[in-house]
């Protein structure tokens, strides 16, 4: 099957400081989820919260999906809520 690179783009409202950046990236990087790319930062300019960026190689749009929802399991595994900002194939 092709390969689909999927980029996933996470708004994580909780999300407060360093601690928190380091919380949610170990959540992602511990994972065996086809997740190739992974990265969160605070929102700038006052802004409450911060985002993550979640890159995965699917084969398919349905693998996509799932590895949203898996993403976000992570996420909340690691004590955020989050929605999904973006979706790119």
């Amino acid at each position: 099957k092709p390969t689909i690179q999927a980029t996933i783009e996470f708004n994580i409202p909780g999300m407060g400081c360093v601690a928190c950046i380091n919380k949610i990236d170990a959540s992602l990087r511990s994972s065996n989820q086809n997740i190739s790319q992974s990265s969160s930062w605070l929102n700038g300019d006052g802004e409450k919260g911060g985002k993550a960026k979640v890159v995965v190689k699917v084969s398919s749009e349905e693998e996509a999906d799932d590895a949203v929802q898996r993403a976000m399991g992570m996420i909340r595994d690691a004590g955020f809520e989050c929605e999904v900002e973006s979706l790119d194939l």
